[in-house]
């Protein structure tokens, strides 16, 4: 193969990448266009009014599906759809039963317990470090940010991600450690830089 057939080569797969990323978007737009009423009041006749709330359930099943790398391999996109919000909610629902039953138990073992004091020192500190993960979370790749957040802060397992996604488990996991390794690399060097500074 000659440098000019390669050049051709790669021209074509990049036509070809991105009138896939536009089939992608169109498919995207013509399934919402389609379901995001219909979902929303699912959500809302089978779960109530919140929270969470149904619109935010619906925007969080069409940001899951366009991270799905392959949506034609879906068979079923309305029933993909619809089972990605029930088990949003039932995800929901069941982190805010363990944060009330942990938040029970701490009142129940420690009532006399007093909150460490706050010096303004060590609310800088944290605000500080807050604006630095933050800024390291944006930073990410849309999918890593987006597997990061489903994990840690909604409380989904992997293989709940992967469902949702369509990801395989071990892409979940290598996405979420990536994303943790992000943020105690940034940590790692405020550290560092507050340990020379004190020197």
């Amino acid at each position: 193969m000659n440098i000019k057939s390669i050049k051709i080569t790669t021209k074509l797969d990049k036509l070809l990448q991105n009138s896939t990323k536009v089939l992608k978007r169109d498919k995207l737009n013509q399934l919402y266009n389609l379901y995001w009423n219909d979902i929303c009041k699912y959500v809302n006749s089978t779960f109530g009014k919140g929270p969470p709330d149904p619109e935010d359930i619906a925007q969080e099943v069409f940001i899951n599906f366009s991270l799905i790398d392959d949506p034609d391999k879906i068979e079923n996109p309305r029933a993909f759809l619809y089972r990605s919000a029930h088990n949003m909610v039932i995800s929901h629902h069941r982190k805010y039963a363990t944060r009330r039953r942990y938040m029970m138990d701490q009142k129940k073992h420690n009532p006399t317990q007093q909150q460490d004091e706050i010096h303004p020192e060590r609310i800088m500190i944290t605000r500080e470090r807050i604006a630095l993960l933050e800024r390291v979370m944006w930073d990410m790749p849309v999918k890593r940010r987006h597997m990061l957040i489903l994990n840690r802060f909604d409380g989904l397992t992997y293989a709940e991600i992967s469902r949702q996604s369509g990801l395989s488990q071990s892409a979940v996991k290598k996405h979420v450690m990536k994303a943790l390794a992000d943020f105690n690399k940034a940590l790692k060097k405020i550290e560092f830089m507050a340990e020379k500074s004190d020197l």
